[in-house]
């Protein structure tokens, strides 16, 4: 049974960063992580990757405005967000899909007569890719127990 969503911040060598043990219905990312790593180490952070209940994979309206945020903070460089779900249709047992923004060019919005703030665009597509950490964050979505960041058991 699904107990809880599972977040990841993911390196650009496709490497878990952070992991952050969410709710049954959402995982806040932890800003002054991403922030500090995205200032001292420009580029490095991918992706802001988390699981979804069964055959969830579309980003939720929550989802959309944190990812959006981050677009708007990392530009010109780019952000995305992994959605991992249990899909028992497919061969490797999960979807998985990856979500970014891309920003209207500061040359384009000049040119349109700088009306309003920059246009940003949705864009996904599905992971193939059997990836050791979304399998693991799957995992952990399922398991009635974790270990705390102060090593206790919690339920």
């Amino acid at each position: 049974m699904f107990t809880r969503e599972i977040g990841c911040v993911i390196s650009t060598d496709n490497w878990p960063l952070y992991t952050i043990y969410g709710e049954s219905s959402i995982v806040y990312f932890p800003d002054e992580f991403i922030w500090d790593v995205h200032i001292n180490h420009p580029c490095e952070i991918m992706t802001l990757a988390h699981t979804h209940p069964p055959y969830c994979i579309s980003i939720s309206n929550e989802d959309y405005t944190t990812l959006k945020a981050w677009s708007y903070a990392f530009s010109p460089k780019h952000i995305s967000m992994d959605v991992i779900s249990e899909n028992k249709d497919t061969e490797k047992g999960y979807s998985h899909r990856r979500h970014w923004f891309t920003l209207q060019t500061l040359e384009q919005w000049i040119s349109a007569g700088k009306k309003g703030e920059r246009t940003m665009e949705l864009h996904y597509i599905d992971i193939d890719e059997k990836l050791f950490w979304a399998v693991h964050m799957l995992n952990m979505s399922y398991t009635h127990s974790f270990i705390s960041e102060k090593g206790m058991v919690l339920k």
